[in-house]
């Protein structure tokens, strides 16, 4: 059972893809973009929402099953956000 469990953990935590290590987080994109500290909560949000979107999109096309989908999917918003 403890090689089954490390073996999905090990899928999980592999990179989400190349493409998407390449884009820039959600907190790069604000400092490149000069985002206001009023209008930061909201663009942080969004962004947040879209890496979501992107990670479990993701998981999908990996086939991924839970426990490792939810690991898969929080290594890569994490990535994602920054």
């Amino acid at each position: 059972m403890e090689l089954a469990s490390a073996c999905v953990a090990a899928i999980a935590l592999l990179p989400p893809t190349a493409a998407l290590a390449q884009q820039p987080t959600c907190k790069l994109q604000s400092i490149e973009k000069k985002i206001a500290a009023s209008a930061l909560p909201g663009f942080m949000q969004k962004c947040e929402n879209e890496a979501e979107g992107t990670c479990e999109n993701q998981a999908v096309i990996r086939k991924l099953e839970e426990p490792a989908r939810s690991l898969f999917i929080r290594a890569c918003i994490r990535a994602l956000v920054g």
